[in-house]
C-alpha cells in the first residue's frame, strides 16, 4: 500500500478538489494521500466534497505555516 503526496498550492476552487479527485481515482481503496499547501477555503471545499460524496475520509489535519497538510484515506 502506497502513500502519495500532492500539493494544491496556488490553485483556486474547484481545482484543488478536482486534483484530489483525479489522484484518488488512480488509488485503491484504503490507500492514503497527503495534500499539502491547503488554504482555509480549500479545506472547507474538501470537507463539503467529503460529506457529499463519501469518497474519502480526512484522517489528519496539521497546520504548517499558514496552510494545512491533510492526510486523506480513500474509502
Amino acid at each position: 500500500m502506497s502513500i502519495y503526496e500532492i500539493t494544491v498550492r496556488h490553485l483556486l476552487c474547484p481545482l484543488p478538489v478536482l486534483k484530489v479527485q483525479k489522484h484518488m481515482a488512480l488509488m485503491d481503496k484504503g490507500e492514503e494521500i497527503y495534500v499539502t499547501d491547503v488554504t482555509d477555503d480549500t479545506l472547507k471545499e474538501l470537507k463539503i466534497f467529503q460529506d457529499h460524496k463519501k469518497y474519502f475520509d480526512i484522517t489528519d489535519i496539521k497546520k504548517e505555516g499558514g496552510c494545512y497538510r491533510l492526510l486523506l484515506k480513500k474509502l
